[in-house]
């Protein structure tokens, strides 16, 4: 696969639980941009606002080694504008390296 220059590529291995990147493949950097993004925050569709809940929730697991987002982003691209070192970057590209189910 021929890589546009502004495109950050993600190699990981899909399994029951998600899309599971291991920490050591990408810089801090991006996995603090994917943290960020995987970070949400419900919205209400009723102008109630004695009942509104200003909890944001994390939609991502993580431990010591992997960072596993939900897995319907494998083989997907994210738009996310990000500075990486000296590179910037406007995509981040999912890609399948394995697949790993169990039943």
């Amino acid at each position: 696969m021929n890589k546009p220059s502004d495109t950050y590529i993600i190699k990981a291995i899909l399994t029951n639980y998600g899309y599971c990147i291991k920490k050591t493949t990408c810089s801090l950097q991006v996995i603090q941009e994917l943290k960020t993004y995987f970070n949400v925050k419900p919205k209400s569709g009723f102008d109630d606002s004695d009942n509104q809940n200003d909890t944001a929730f994390d939609v991502y697991f993580e431990d010591d080694i992997y960072l596993v987002i939900p897995k319907f982003f494998a083989n997907s691209t994210l738009k996310l504008d990000f500075v990486d070192g000296k590179i910037k970057y406007k995509k981040i590209f999912f890609q399948i390296t394995k697949i790993s189910y169990k039943k």
